[in-house]
């Protein structure tokens, strides 16, 4: 069977917008699917202030429209979006993926809307239990404590040095693909 390893942070618009392609593409392949957490950092955006260098104009329109490009790929697919004004953290979320020994898609999918259409904040533990409840995943076996936390840390570490830097990120054997672009360069390489 072939493999695909997918790593995603909930709260990445980019691994949101992907996810019903990448689903498609695995079902479509009967691929074997790890999905691995990556921790992106993302911040609030800037307001626009009344004297600002070049670079903190450019920033804060690069991500101005980054964010409305985000929506508006969203609306096409259909799939509800809403960036938040103080952007919530993902890290119990993630924490959980990494110790799910089930296929965890529902979770995944799940935590997704959670975090982009209902504004819940994946850092906390009890919102996290019950996505994964809801899921039809074993949160008792869920470590929320330091334990977990370390875990987490020690994964975002060892997928740095195997090469990532971004999600989703999508690896085939040696090979990695940074975002949705190259989805159909790998539905290639399956088929």
């Amino acid at each position: 069977m072939k493999m695909l390893t997918v790593y995603i942070d909930f709260k990445s618009a980019a691994s949101y917008l992907a996810l019903d392609a990448t689903i498609k593409l695995i079902t479509k392949h009967n691929l074997e699917v790890k999905w691995l957490p990556y921790q992106v950092r993302s911040a609030k955006l800037a307001d626009q202030k009344d004297v600002e260098t070049k670079t903190e104009t450019h920033l804060r329109v690069r991500e101005t429209q980054r964010r409305l490009t985000d929506q508006k790929y969203a609306a096409i697919q259909g799939i509800p979006m809403s960036f938040q004004a103080e952007p919530k953290g993902s890290s119990i979320a993630l924490m959980a993926l990494l110790q799910l020994t089930l296929n965890p898609l529902d979770y995944v999918k799940s935590a997704f809307v959670a975090y982009w259409r209902d504004g819940l904040d994946l850092d906390e533990v009890a919102v996290v239990r019950s996505i994964l409840i809801a899921s039809g995943c074993d949160a008792d076996n869920v470590n929320f404590e330091d334990e977990g936390q370390s875990l987490l840390a020690a994964h975002q570490t060892q997928a740095e040095e195997q090469g990532v830097f971004d999600a989703p990120m999508f690896v085939i054997g040696e090979a990695r693909f940074l975002g949705r672009e190259h989805l159909p360069w790998m539905e290639a390489l399956f088929a």
